[in-house]
């Protein structure tokens, strides 16, 4: 056994060494398994399995993160939500892991984990199906070792993929304010540390027509929030902020490209990220986007873009068509990370890779 028991095997590919007849390999859609006695016993090759539980990568993975969250509170331990296995913990700055979605119901797929302030040992996990539109949120008490639906449309969160989730500082411990975004559903609030819920979308477009890609919370006052919305601008796509925590939204005027022509609108966005003074400094990652419905038809830009007045104003840092997301260095402002990646129909990649800037992105 592995890391992979949510799926399979359905055998993809079966090798005979042709020195070794009792020697088979097969491979399924994530699984390396193999025979040295013709089938009679197997064992799996895509990971290193320990006595304990744990596991260690060993050169062949199979794998799509959804994101990386560190411990705040111990830099070596590391949450990693991933597409198809789910939520796996390392406590050793990922040398290992162990995986970790007993309780949840959707095992196979965790976008992101929110840790508690005050006491790491809590957390909420969004979590959901890939391939279609279900998800809830899930919370734990022991720092991931057991997990507790809480967000379900009995507590009142819709089902949906729910991807981000911010966690007020400020609110009591033990009844923290939460809000997250839920796919085709909108921005939703708890008080009660995530058991009930309720809609705070007044000023949203319909969500149906737009995807959340982030949800963040100024550092300097947790009330402050900016929604980025995924989509085509004629259909509500852009920025959108708040501060009473989603009693109302406004949209907030962002032309990507210095001036208020279709092409400089919010379409595809990626990422939003915040620099270390908070809403003053934004970062924006876009994929470019060819929308043929309008007239003329529109290119809408891809890149890495800053704002240096909350977002009313943008300039870009590199045009790159598929920019995905963006870090800032919390040491030095100046030092910036940005991934790219490339379009999903070309076999062979086209990306940049990993690109650092050391001088704010000049």
């Amino acid at each position: 056994y592995g890391w992979i028991t949510q799926w399979g095997p359905t055998v993809e590919c079966l090798a005979l060494s042709a020195a070794r007849p009792d020697r088979l390999v097969l491979g399924t859609s994530g699984h390396v398994f193999l025979t040295d006695d013709a089938g009679a016993t197997w064992q799996q090759r895509y990971c290193r399995p320990f006595p304990d539980g744990r596991f260690a990568g060993n050169g062949l993975e199979v794998t799509c993160f959804n994101s990386v969250i560190p411990d705040p509170t111990d830099p070596q331990r590391l949450y990693f939500g991933y597409m198809d296995i789910g939520l796996l913990i390392s406590a050793d700055g990922g040398a290992s892991y162990r995986a970790a979605h007993q309780g949840m119901k959707y095992q196979g797929n965790c976008f992101t984990v929110a840790i508690d302030p005050a006491d790491p040992s809590k957390l909420w996990a969004g979590t959901g199906e890939w391939g279609s539109n279900h998800g809830d949120l899930c919370r734990s008490a022991d720092r991931g070792a057991t997990w507790t639906v809480v967000g379900n449309p009995a507590s009142g969160l819709p089902d949906g993929q729910t991807r981000h989730v911010v966690v007020d500082p400020t609110s009591p411990p033990g009844r923290r304010t939460l809000l997250v975004t839920s796919n085709r559903n909108g921005v939703f609030r708890s008080t009660d540390d995530g058991f009930t819920w309720q809609p705070r979308n007044t000023g949203l477009p319909e969500m149906t027509k737009v995807e959340p890609r982030q949800l963040l919370a100024d550092p300097r006052g947790p009330r402050h929030l900016l929604l980025a919305l995924a989509g085509a601008p004629q259909s509500g796509a852009g920025l959108y902020e708040t501060r009473d925590q989603g009693g109302a939204w406004q949209r907030v005027p962002a032309h990507l490209l210095g001036q208020a022509t279709a092409a400089g609108f919010v379409a595809d966005v990626q990422d939003l990220v915040a620099g270390p003074d908070g809403f003053a400094t934004l970062y924006l990652c876009q994929r470019e986007r060819y929308d043929g419905s309008l007239q003329p038809p529109v290119m809408f830009p891809g890149g890495l873009f800053r704002s240096r007045d909350g977002g009313q104003t943008w300039e870009r840092l590199h045009d790159f068509h598929f920019c995905r997301t963006v870090l800032v260095s919390p040491a030095d402002p100046q030092v910036l990370y940005l991934a790219t990646t490339d379009h999903p129909y070309h076999d062979d990649s086209r990306a940049l890779g990993v690109l650092k800037s050391r001088d704010g992105g000049k």
